[in-house]
């Protein structure tokens, strides 16, 4: 139940306690050996865990800032051509119009700078394109933000490191509607990524 951060220090605990049973055991007999019972992992586990604030290190999920994106769950919707907001969903359940030349820009400008601003008019299918490369790059551990103001920045920030982000395991956030009202807030977290 832990995030992936939180995660690493007690995996290399354990890691650190197989060791030590293996040096231990390079110089006894079977009858002394070292060893590791499931009890005594759990209890390590234990102990390491309860030192982790979860509440602290998911608040910008907890407080509605931000959510896992769900790019496995076809989200079936009559009236989608009619003209509705893009949804994650949209793009597994095939609705979307596939525009790879647009998808293949905004990745590489993700690789060159680490953030992508795709603009354009009302209607044009920012939404679309930004949701079909979350779902091309599903490698990523994608975040919607819900809710973009300057006191939220940190709480992402957080959470980014909370899931482990690194270029092994990257996070990202994606932000429908930058321009309504979250410019300011786009600006700190572009600086503070």
């Amino acid at each position: 139940g832990l995030p992936a951060a939180a995660v690493l220090p007690i995996m290399l605990a354990l890691r650190a306690e197989v060791a030590r049973c293996a040096d231990a055991n390079a110089a006894t007999s079977w009858s002394t050996r070292a060893g590791l019972t499931r009890t005594s992992l759990r209890r390590r586990v234990d102990e390491l865990a309860a030192l982790v604030d979860r509440e602290a290190l998911l608040e910008a999920v907890r407080d509605g800032v931000c959510e896992a994106v769900d790019l496995a769950t076809p989200l079936e919707d009559a009236s989608f051509y009619e003209g509705v907001a893009v949804q994650p969903g949209h793009v597994p359940a095939g609705l979307t119009v596939p525009r790879p030349d647009v998808v293949d820009a905004v990745l590489a400008g993700l690789d060159r700078t680490g953030a992508c601003l795709v603009a354009g008019p009302s209607g044009a299918g920012k939404s679309a394109v930004a949701w079909m490369t979350a779902y091309v790059s599903r490698h990523v551990l994608w975040y919607r933000v819900r809710r973009l103001r300057e006191q939220d920045v940190h709480l992402l920030l957080r959470l980014a490191d909370a899931a482990g982000a690194s270029v092994a395991t990257p996070v990202g956030f994606v932000v429908d509607g930058v321009g309504v009202g979250a410019l300011e807030a786009w600006d700190v977290l572009r600086r503070e990524t």
